[in-house]
């Protein structure tokens, strides 16, 4: 270290020593004269030598933390989060009659509250004019704030996509005479859920007739925004044929009938 801090020091020292005597730097160093300096030239050297000795140090012992360039993301969390709960658009798997579907509508945000007298009179009727056309039958409803819950039996693909479709544009037109808008309502492509077995059927029955109960928006009772009650189920849903949804209301009847008589203990 201290041969570094000469190395530094020694050109210094000639070039002030050249300037004092009138030669040139490297004779001065070349043949290492010691020429009389002043006082204050010696304080001076001294100086600069414990400069250079501290500036050694720092470098031997302080490293210097090299930045690695990060690439930042644009601020989108929630509109992220939102795109990531969107169906994908994949091709639909093919549909047997058999099989009952779970179907899902999301409304466009700016849509009036779902679960409102004004607006349930239009769905009303809508789910009345639609329930058994174009190959499909509505079997089941839940309506919520900004979505639709649908347990539907259809012939194929192709006639649920039919029967959707026409089911949307019945909606849409009356939201959008109701609210003074045009275009689309449907915020993105209906998710439809194929049911295959009798489990995944009396879930999915659970989960559309008692959303609501389970989200906190009714405490007990059938919702009177769904096809529980027994005028929606007179006059705005289809009787269900597929031995699946059949046996799975059934079933859920049995249940509620039970344990409406059952005496609290």
């Amino acid at each position: 270290m201290l041969r570094a801090v000469d190395a530094i020091v020694r050109p210094i020292k000639a070039r002030h020593a050249a300037h004092v005597t009138g030669g040139h730097p490297h004779d001065v160093a070349r043949n290492g004269s010691r020429t009389d300096l002043r006082a204050g030239d010696a304080t001076f050297f001294r100086r600069r030598r414990k400069e250079g000795m501290q500036c050694l140090q720092q470098q031997v012992r302080e490293p210097v933390q090299l930045r690695l360039p990060f690439r930042r993301r644009p601020a989108t969390r929630a509109r992220a989060k939102w795109s990531s709960q969107r169906p994908r658009h994949r091709t639909r798997p093919a549909l047997d009659s058999t099989f009952p579907v779970h179907v899902v509508v999301r409304m466009r945000r700016g849509t009036w509250n779902l679960r409102s007298g004004r607006c349930f009179r239009l769905l009303r009727r809508a789910f009345a004019a639609a329930r058994e056309r174009l190959g499909a039958r509505l079997c089941h409803f839940s309506v919520q704030g900004d979505r639709v819950h649908f347990l539907v039996e259809a012939e194929g693909a192709r006639a649920l996509g039919r029967a959707m479709k026409g089911l949307g544009v019945r909606m849409a037109r009356a939201l959008n005479r109701a609210m003074g808008k045009k275009g689309a309502v449907y915020a993105e492509r209906y998710s439809a859920t194929i049911l295959r077995t009798p489990a995944e059927v009396a879930r999915a029955l659970d989960h559309v007739l008692d959303h609501a109960t389970r989200v906190g928006l009714i405490r007990r009772g059938p919702d009177v925004y769904s096809s529980e009650t027994v005028e929606a189920a007179a006059h705005l849903v289809a009787a269900a044929r597929t031995w699946l949804l059949a046996t799975a209301c059934a079933v859920r009847r049995l249940s509620r009938l039970g344990s409406a008589r059952a005496p609290n203990r």
